[in-house]
């Protein structure tokens, strides 16, 4: 874990992307969100584990496979009321399980970038 600190506009979000686009170059970068307090999307928690889900799932087969598997068998599983220990659980941990061997085996060390997490409600 890597956590940027510093008063706002020091270019915390501006490292953040430096970096998220060196690890994308790399083929490093398994998923990255950014929070936003301005944009009704990014400023909670709601499309937070969606969107990490969407671009595992575009890293690998495999991943989707998992991802498809549980949102077939759990038709309410993106619903933004769904616990999101639950929806974490099914479309993050177990499509990472999966890969994690994979990455092993390839000796691939993947990052996952987060930024604005105290614009967050």
């Amino acid at each position: 874990i890597i956590w940027l600190s510093g008063e706002a506009g020091s270019g915390k979000s501006s490292i953040a992307h430096t970096l998220a686009q060196e690890f994308h170059d790399a083929g490093a970068l398994a998923a990255t969100f950014s929070f936003s307090r301005t944009d009704s999307k990014r400023g909670n928690t709601a499309y937070f584990i969606p969107t990490i889900a969407y671009q595992l799932g575009l890293l690998h087969p495999l991943a989707r496979e998992v991802i498809t598997k549980a949102i077939t068998d759990d038709t309410q599983l993106l619903n933004p009321e769904k616990s999101r220990h639950h929806q974490f659980t099914h479309l993050v941990l177990k499509p990472i399980e999966v890969l994690k061997t994979i990455w092993m085996e390839s000796g691939k060390t993947m990052v996952m970038l987060f930024d604005g997490l105290d614009q967050c409600d």
